[in-house]
Protein backbone atom coordinates (compact mmCIF):
# COMPACT_ATOMS: atom_id res chain seq x y z
CA UNK A 1 0.00 0.00 0.00
CA UNK A 2 1.10 3.57 -0.71
CA UNK A 3 0.64 4.61 2.91
CA UNK A 4 2.88 1.78 4.14
CA UNK A 5 5.60 2.79 1.69
CA UNK A 6 5.30 6.39 2.87
CA UNK A 7 5.56 5.38 6.52
CA UNK A 8 8.57 3.12 5.91
CA UNK A 9 10.29 5.83 3.86
CA UNK A 10 9.99 8.24 6.79
CA UNK A 11 11.36 5.62 9.19
CA UNK A 12 14.33 4.88 6.90
CA UNK A 13 14.98 8.59 6.34
CA UNK A 14 15.11 9.37 10.06
CA UNK A 15 17.20 6.27 10.76
CA UNK A 16 19.69 7.20 8.04
CA UNK A 17 20.00 10.73 9.43
CA UNK A 18 20.64 9.42 12.95
CA UNK A 19 23.24 6.96 11.65
CA UNK A 20 24.99 9.71 9.68
CA UNK A 21 25.27 11.84 12.81
CA UNK A 22 26.40 8.85 14.89
CA UNK A 23 29.03 7.87 12.31
CA UNK A 24 30.58 11.33 12.42
CA UNK A 25 30.62 11.27 16.22
CA UNK A 26 32.41 7.91 16.17
CA UNK A 27 34.92 9.23 13.60
CA UNK A 28 35.62 12.32 15.68
CA UNK A 29 36.10 10.17 18.76
CA UNK A 30 38.53 7.87 16.91
CA UNK A 31 40.64 10.73 15.62
CA UNK A 32 41.05 12.19 19.11
CA UNK A 33 42.39 9.00 20.71
CA UNK A 34 45.90 7.86 19.80
CA UNK A 35 45.33 4.29 20.99
CA UNK A 36 42.53 3.80 18.50
CA UNK A 37 44.62 5.37 15.76
CA UNK A 38 47.37 2.82 16.32
CA UNK A 39 44.97 -0.03 15.66
CA UNK A 40 43.20 1.25 12.55
CA UNK A 41 42.10 -2.20 11.31
CA UNK A 42 40.66 -3.18 14.66
CA UNK A 43 39.08 0.26 14.91
CA UNK A 44 37.40 -0.17 11.51
CA UNK A 45 36.01 -3.57 12.46
CA UNK A 46 34.66 -2.30 15.78
CA UNK A 47 33.22 0.82 14.14
CA UNK A 48 31.47 -1.22 11.43
CA UNK A 49 30.04 -3.69 13.94
CA UNK A 50 28.90 -0.87 16.20
CA UNK A 51 27.31 0.96 13.28
CA UNK A 52 25.43 -2.18 12.24
CA UNK A 53 24.08 -2.76 15.75
CA UNK A 54 23.14 0.89 16.16
CA UNK A 55 21.36 1.00 12.78
CA UNK A 56 19.10 -1.89 13.81
CA UNK A 57 18.47 -0.28 17.17
CA UNK A 58 17.71 3.10 15.66
CA UNK A 59 15.37 1.58 13.07
CA UNK A 60 13.39 -0.32 15.71
CA UNK A 61 13.25 2.73 17.97
CA UNK A 62 12.11 5.09 15.21
CA UNK A 63 9.57 2.56 13.90
CA UNK A 64 8.17 2.07 17.40
CA UNK A 65 7.92 5.79 18.15
CA UNK A 66 6.28 6.62 14.81
CA UNK A 67 3.85 3.70 15.23
CA UNK A 68 2.79 5.14 18.59
CA UNK A 69 2.44 8.57 17.00
CA UNK A 70 0.39 7.05 14.15
CA UNK A 71 -2.04 5.44 16.60
CA UNK A 72 -2.27 8.46 18.91
CA UNK A 73 -2.31 11.41 16.50
CA UNK A 74 -5.22 11.86 14.09
CA UNK A 75 -3.29 14.52 12.18
CA UNK A 76 -0.28 12.26 11.61
CA UNK A 77 -2.50 9.32 10.64
CA UNK A 78 -4.41 11.49 8.15
CA UNK A 79 -1.15 12.72 6.64
CA UNK A 80 0.25 9.20 6.26
CA UNK A 81 -2.94 7.66 4.86
CA UNK A 82 -3.85 10.64 2.66
CA UNK A 83 -6.83 9.95 0.41
CA UNK A 84 -7.26 6.48 1.86
CA UNK A 85 -8.02 7.79 5.36
CA UNK A 86 -11.45 6.34 6.20
CA UNK A 87 -11.29 5.88 9.97
CA UNK A 88 -14.29 7.09 11.93
CA UNK A 89 -18.04 6.66 12.24
CA UNK A 90 -20.09 6.43 9.05
CA UNK A 91 -23.87 6.57 8.76
CA UNK A 92 -25.92 5.32 5.85
CA UNK A 93 -29.02 3.68 4.46
CA UNK A 94 -30.23 1.04 2.02
CA UNK A 95 -33.36 -0.77 0.95
CA UNK A 96 -33.19 -4.45 1.88
CA UNK A 97 -34.04 -7.47 -0.26
CA UNK A 98 -37.58 -7.42 1.14
CA UNK A 99 -38.05 -3.78 0.14
CA UNK A 100 -37.81 -2.40 3.67
CA UNK A 101 -35.80 0.70 4.54
CA UNK A 102 -32.69 0.14 6.60
CA UNK A 103 -30.64 2.69 8.51
CA UNK A 104 -27.17 1.90 9.76
CA UNK A 105 -23.90 3.11 11.13
CA UNK A 106 -20.41 1.66 10.82
CA UNK A 107 -17.22 2.11 12.81
CA UNK A 108 -14.06 2.07 10.69
CA UNK A 109 -10.82 1.32 12.55
CA UNK A 110 -7.74 1.84 10.40
CA UNK A 111 -4.11 0.87 10.84
CA UNK A 112 -1.10 0.50 8.55
CA UNK A 113 -2.04 -3.17 8.17
CA UNK A 114 -5.57 -2.54 6.94
CA UNK A 115 -9.12 -1.50 7.72
CA UNK A 116 -11.57 -3.19 10.09
CA UNK A 117 -15.30 -2.45 10.05
CA UNK A 118 -18.13 -3.08 12.51
CA UNK A 119 -21.63 -2.34 11.27
CA UNK A 120 -25.10 -2.10 12.84
CA UNK A 121 -28.38 -1.77 10.91
CA UNK A 122 -31.85 -0.91 12.16
CA UNK A 123 -35.48 -1.17 11.11
CA UNK A 124 -37.64 1.87 10.38
CA UNK A 125 -38.77 1.91 14.03
CA UNK A 126 -35.06 1.97 15.07
CA UNK A 127 -35.13 -1.59 16.40
CA UNK A 128 -31.94 -3.64 15.71
CA UNK A 129 -31.96 -5.55 12.41
CA UNK A 130 -28.45 -6.96 11.91
CA UNK A 131 -24.75 -6.58 12.64
CA UNK A 132 -21.71 -7.30 10.49
CA UNK A 133 -17.95 -7.33 10.76
CA UNK A 134 -15.05 -6.98 8.34
CA UNK A 135 -11.57 -8.27 9.17
CA UNK A 136 -9.48 -6.62 6.48
CA UNK A 137 -11.01 -4.41 3.80
CA UNK A 138 -8.99 -3.67 0.66
CA UNK A 139 -8.56 -0.01 -0.32
CA UNK A 140 -7.52 0.87 -3.86
CA UNK A 141 -6.33 4.51 -3.86
CA UNK A 142 -6.00 4.60 -7.65
CA UNK A 143 -9.70 4.07 -8.35
CA UNK A 144 -10.98 5.20 -4.92
CA UNK A 145 -12.34 1.73 -4.34
CA UNK A 146 -13.20 -0.19 -1.18
CA UNK A 147 -13.77 -3.95 -1.42
CA UNK A 148 -14.31 -6.52 1.32
CA UNK A 149 -16.04 -9.67 2.47
CA UNK A 150 -18.20 -9.47 5.57
CA UNK A 151 -19.91 -11.70 8.10
CA UNK A 152 -23.53 -10.70 8.66
CA UNK A 153 -25.59 -11.74 11.66
CA UNK A 154 -29.26 -10.91 11.05
CA UNK A 155 -32.16 -11.21 13.47
CA UNK A 156 -34.13 -12.89 10.68
CA UNK A 157 -31.56 -15.66 10.22
CA UNK A 158 -30.43 -18.52 12.44
CA UNK A 159 -26.87 -18.49 11.11
CA UNK A 160 -24.13 -16.04 10.15
CA UNK A 161 -24.03 -15.17 6.45
CA UNK A 162 -21.03 -14.32 4.30
CA UNK A 163 -21.26 -11.45 1.83
CA UNK A 164 -19.33 -9.29 -0.61
CA UNK A 165 -19.19 -5.50 -0.83
CA UNK A 166 -17.79 -3.11 -3.39
CA UNK A 167 -17.80 0.65 -2.82
CA UNK A 168 -16.41 3.82 -4.35
CA UNK A 169 -15.48 6.68 -2.06
CA UNK A 170 -15.96 10.32 -3.01
CA UNK A 171 -13.52 12.99 -1.83
CA UNK A 172 -14.26 16.46 -0.52
CA UNK A 173 -12.33 19.63 -1.41
CA UNK A 174 -9.58 18.66 1.05
CA UNK A 175 -9.25 15.30 -0.74
CA UNK A 176 -10.63 13.36 2.21
CA UNK A 177 -13.29 10.68 1.80
CA UNK A 178 -16.74 12.09 2.61
CA UNK A 179 -19.11 9.58 0.99
CA UNK A 180 -19.30 5.92 0.02
CA UNK A 181 -21.55 4.49 -2.67
CA UNK A 182 -21.78 0.90 -3.78
CA UNK A 183 -23.36 -2.53 -3.50
CA UNK A 184 -23.43 -5.39 -1.06
CA UNK A 185 -24.58 -8.92 -1.68
CA UNK A 186 -25.11 -11.81 0.73
CA UNK A 187 -23.97 -15.09 -0.77
CA UNK A 188 -27.30 -16.78 0.03
CA UNK A 189 -29.15 -14.01 -1.84
CA UNK A 190 -28.06 -13.03 -5.35
CA UNK A 191 -29.79 -9.64 -5.23
CA UNK A 192 -27.36 -6.74 -4.97
CA UNK A 193 -28.28 -4.08 -2.43
CA UNK A 194 -27.43 -0.47 -3.22
CA UNK A 195 -26.09 1.43 -0.24
CA UNK A 196 -24.92 4.96 0.41
CA UNK A 197 -23.18 6.37 3.46
CA UNK A 198 -21.35 9.47 4.61
CA UNK A 199 -18.76 10.20 7.25
CA UNK A 200 -20.26 11.36 10.51
CA UNK A 201 -17.15 11.69 12.68
CA UNK A 202 -13.44 10.89 12.83
CA UNK A 203 -13.98 9.24 16.21
CA UNK A 204 -14.07 5.47 16.63
CA UNK A 205 -16.05 5.64 19.87
CA UNK A 206 -19.71 6.72 20.02
CA UNK A 207 -20.03 9.79 22.19
CA UNK A 208 -23.76 10.31 21.73
CA UNK A 209 -26.85 8.12 21.97
CA UNK A 210 -27.18 5.49 19.26
CA UNK A 211 -30.59 6.83 18.25
CA UNK A 212 -28.99 10.10 17.22
CA UNK A 213 -26.87 8.27 14.63
CA UNK A 214 -29.87 6.35 13.33
CA UNK A 215 -31.94 9.52 13.10
CA UNK A 216 -29.18 11.12 11.01
CA UNK A 217 -29.15 8.02 8.80
CA UNK A 218 -32.92 8.30 8.39
CA UNK A 219 -32.59 11.92 7.31
CA UNK A 220 -29.97 10.81 4.82
CA UNK A 221 -32.42 8.32 3.35
CA UNK A 222 -35.04 11.04 2.92
CA UNK A 223 -32.47 13.17 1.08
CA UNK A 224 -31.76 10.31 -1.35
CA UNK A 225 -35.20 8.66 -1.48
CA UNK A 226 -35.63 9.31 -5.21
CA UNK A 227 -32.34 7.61 -5.97
CA UNK A 228 -33.36 4.47 -4.09
CA UNK A 229 -36.75 4.48 -5.79
CA UNK A 230 -35.18 4.65 -9.27
CA UNK A 231 -32.68 1.86 -8.50
CA UNK A 232 -35.33 -0.51 -7.15
CA UNK A 233 -37.80 0.03 -9.99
Amino acid sequence: MESTKKFNSIVIGITTTLMFITWHLIQDFSEKHELIKNYSLLSSIITSALSFILSIGFYRLVFRLLSILFNKSKCFKKWILGKTYLEGIWIGCFVGATGKKRFFYEIFTQSLDGLMIRGYSFEEDFSPQSTWSVENAVINPHIYGLTYTYLNDSNASTHTNLGLANFTFILNKKEKAKELKGYTCDLFNTKKIYSIEKKYSDNVTIEEKENILIEEARKMYLDHEDRFRNINE
